[in-house]
């Protein structure tokens, strides 16, 4: 039982050590179940990406572009006036 429970490297290498119907049915519902989870994580993780860019451009909108200081966009506003 502590081989159920290890990572799937460990169960892959276990697998010629236990006996044949054992080590086959563990891989088997072991290599989905690592697929099923890394997929799982990776669309989190994209999700997550996704919000903090998404609130990240929501902050940075109101940021001039130039790195002008507020001052002086003022005055470079009124000389044009």
């Amino acid at each position: 039982m502590d081989v159920a429970i290890a990572s799937i490297g460990v169960i892959l290498a276990s697998d010629p050590q236990l006996p044949d119907a054992v080590g086959s049915s563990l891989t088997t519902a072991a290599q989905p179940a690592f697929t099923s989870g890394l997929n799982t994580a990776g669309m989190v993780s994209a999700v997550i990406a996704a919000l903090a860019a998404l609130v990240a451009a929501t902050r940075l909108r109101h940021i001039r572009p130039t790195g002008e200081s507020a001052c002086e966009s003022r005055s470079s506003e009124e000389s044009v006036r």
